[in-house]
């Protein structure tokens, strides 16, 4: 499973943060966004860790790369599911669904980064655009006023260039904004396993619901959902999911499937 939205944002931030230093008059964006972007930038650094620790199976040491992680961005979301997961694991559920919930309260942070970047740099770009149509206005005049030749072709290629200038400017505020940024199934797949072992079962089915709504294809969300529903003796609606599933192109663990059938009468 793919999941690297801060690392993408962190990426395109830290791009953002010197294209406005070098770019459109030395531009510069207002101190307290900078050090919000320095904060993550600082915090996705032991998240990345964490994570690289996570993926071969060191949890304790991933665990402790997400707690100082949180400690210098509390709201990094990424961190906490990852960490939700590893408190799980361990058995800790009140702790993993307390991290989850925080996670996915915190998820809408990256959407408005993206947000927030967007708008900065159209606004940039319009700044950039009022500046070259005045150096045109003025090249313009100059040109209509220019007596030798010599000077009218300078001005002229100035003109044209100034011209250029501007038409590209003009193409990057017509690039489509980025799509907005979707909380991924597993957040709620995972949100779903730690009510599970809560015994809050309805609130494990809801979730398991937002993940196949989120991933109509998610396997394992339709597995848990469709085991939920046999579980509670609710036949007609575990069978509803298996042809649900089975319809998306879900492949549903063999027993169960058998076993859904049978109850159902199929």
């Amino acid at each position: 499973m793919k999941r690297d939205y801060p690392g993408f944002v962190i990426l395109f931030l830290s791009f953002f943060l010197l294209w406005t230093q070098t770019t459109f008059g030395q531009k510069t964006i207002e101190t307290e966004e900078k050090n919000i972007i320095q904060k993550f930038r600082v915090a996705d650094v032991k998240f990345q860790k964490g994570r690289e620790n996570f993926n071969k199976g060191k949890y304790d040491k991933a665990g402790q790369e997400f707690q100082d992680c949180l400690k210098v961005m509390p709201q990094h979301s990424e961190a906490l599911f990852y960490l939700s997961q590893i408190e799980h694991n361990r058995g800790d559920f009140d702790q993993a669904l307390t991290d989850i919930e925080k996670a996915k309260a915190n998820f809408h942070l990256l959407g408005d980064f993206y947000t927030w970047v967007d708008t900065q740099r159209l606004d940039s770009l319009r700044q950039e655009k009022m500046k070259l149509q005045q150096q045109l206005g003025n090249l313009q005049t100059q040109l209509a006023q220019a007596r030798s030749d010599t000077d009218k072709r300078k001005i002229q290629t100035s003109v044209e260039s100034v011209s250029s200038q501007i038409k590209v400017v003009d193409s990057r505020l017509t690039e489509p904004l980025p799509a907005l940024l979707k909380m991924p199934a597993d957040y709620f797949y995972f949100h779903g396993n730690i009510l599970f072992k809560l015994k809050k079962y309805e609130a494990a089915d809801d979730q398991y619901l937002e993940a196949i709504k989120a991933d109509p294809s998610h396997t394992n969300a339709f597995n848990n959902l469709i085991n939920l529903h046999y579980m509670a003796k609710d036949y007609e609606g575990a069978l509803k999911f298996l042809n649900q599933a089975e319809v998306n192109g879900v492949k549903i663990n063999p027993s169960l499937k058998e076993a859904v059938l049978k109850a159902a009468g199929k």
